[in-house]
């Protein structure tokens, strides 16, 4: 289970950046423009399973990991926090940071410039097991992490806030939900970004 724990402080593409693409002029359509972005952002992050501005997130397993390496989602993986888990006993532990080790899953793709970054992971430091926990309760593993490029819009790939203004621009334009927009274009700018779901490893 991955819940959101912090937000992102700001949007990947601002208000003005959006109503120049639309060559908006007047302050009118502020609102919806950027209810549009939001939402355009939010689908980018859904098609690709990327995460596009810096934000808290907790990933939940109801026991610790199956194998060798816990592959978490959302790239790109600025941060761990925190690891707790519900010991044998029912209590809450912190799993130190010596524990284990956070890795990006490609650091070749990781120096790309154009943002071509996998999924960072965990693996237990060597000699280290991952800890023994509960069983049938649920929630027993928990890693809170960092996932985004960066805090601004700046940081993101230009091919992800091109494909927010194509978005925006096409339901700026249809207001109506007279059946499915399909932006092809923006489609084709967020394809190479699609994160595959990785295994985790035995």
């Amino acid at each position: 289970m991955l819940a959101l724990v912090t937000p992102p402080a700001s949007l990947p593409v601002s208000v003005a950046e959006a109503k120049r693409h639309l060559r908006v002029v007047t302050t009118l359509d502020d609102d919806l423009i950027a209810a549009l972005v939001a939402a355009a952002t939010g689908r980018v992050q859904t098609v690709t399973g990327r995460q596009l501005i810096q934000c808290t997130y907790e990933l939940s397993l109801n026991q610790t990991p199956s194998g060798s390496v816990l592959y978490l989602p959302r790239p790109p993986l600025a941060s761990v926090t925190a690891i707790t888990y519900l010991d044998t006993a029912g209590v809450e532990q912190t799993w130190s940071s010596s524990n284990y080790q956070v890795r990006d899953a490609d650091p070749v793709t990781n120096s790309s410039p154009d943002g071509f970054v996998g999924p960072g992971y965990i693996v237990p430091a060597p000699g280290v097991s991952w800890p023994s926990t509960i069983t049938d309760t649920i929630r027993v593993f928990r890693v809170q992490f960092v996932a985004g490029y960066g805090t601004s819009g700046a940081t993101v790939p230009a091919a992800l806030k091109h494909a927010i203004l194509l978005l925006v621009g096409a339901w700026h334009e249809q207001t109506e939900d007279v059946g499915h927009i399909t932006t092809s274009a923006a489609l084709a700018l967020m394809t190479p970004y699609k994160v595959f779901t990785c295994a985790q490893a035995d």
